[in-house]
C-alpha cells in the first residue's frame, strides 16, 4: 500500500493477511534525501526498529532498482511496471538471489 505525501514523498507499508486481517510487516517511505531518490524500510523486531536505505539507481533503465550493496538482504529492491494496475517486485540479496512478487492496484 503507498500514499502520496505533498508532492515528493511516498509512504506506505507491506503487510500479509492472517485470518482476514492485515498484518503489517514493514513500513515504506521514499523521498529525495541528500539530492537522490531514497526507499526507506522499517521491519519491526528488526534493526532495533531503525529504517534501511536504499538510493534509486539511476543507470538501471529496465525498473526502478533501489540498492544498497552493505545490507545483508536484501541488497536490491526493484520494481518493474507490468501493465496499468500491475508491478512487480524483486527483492534480491547476493548474485541477485531472492524472491519475487505481483503487486496490484486496489
Amino acid at each position: 500500500m503507498w500514499e502520496r505525501v505533498g508532492s515528493s514523498e511516498l509512504t506506505g507499508f507491506a503487510y500479509k493477511l492472517v485470518d482476514g486481517q492485515k498484518n503489517i510487516t514493514e513500513t515504506l517511505r521514499i523521498k529525495i534525501e541528500g539530492g537522490s531518490i531514497v526507499y526507506q524500510a522499517t521491519v519491526p523486531d528488526q534493526n532495533e526498529g531503525v529504517s534501511v536505505s536504499f538510493v534509486l539507481n539511476e543507470s538501471d533503465n529496465s525498473c526502478f532498482s533501489f540498492e544498497n550493496k552493505k545490507h545483508d538482504f536484501p541488497k536490491k529492491n526493484q520494481y518493474k511496471k507490468v501493465t496499468k494496475t500491475k508491478l512487480e517486485i524483486q527483492v534480491l540479496g547476493d548474485q541477485d538471489k531472492g524472491f519475487s512478487f505481483v503487486q496490484k492496484k486496489e
